[in-house]
């Protein structure tokens, strides 16, 4: 965790491909379906584990600089 999750989750925010967005904090919720456990949540750095496991055409919500 980089920063809290509400601080990441109301910030400005930028959209970008997962790929594009390694090393950059998540402001979003990506979660599998079943159990409904989360992959990434707010305030949560985007490592190489996260780009492994989701699909290269995901887009996600960083925190805008």
């Amino acid at each position: 965790m980089k920063t809290l999750p509400k601080d990441a989750f109301f910030c400005r925010k930028e959209r970008l491909s997962i790929g594009e967005a390694f090393g950059k904090i998540s402001s979003c919720w990506i979660k599998k379906v079943t159990p409904g456990s989360p992959i990434l949540i707010p305030g949560e750095e985007i490592t190489h584990w996260h780009i492994q496991r989701l699909s290269p055409d995901i887009v996600v919500e960083v925190v805008g600089v």
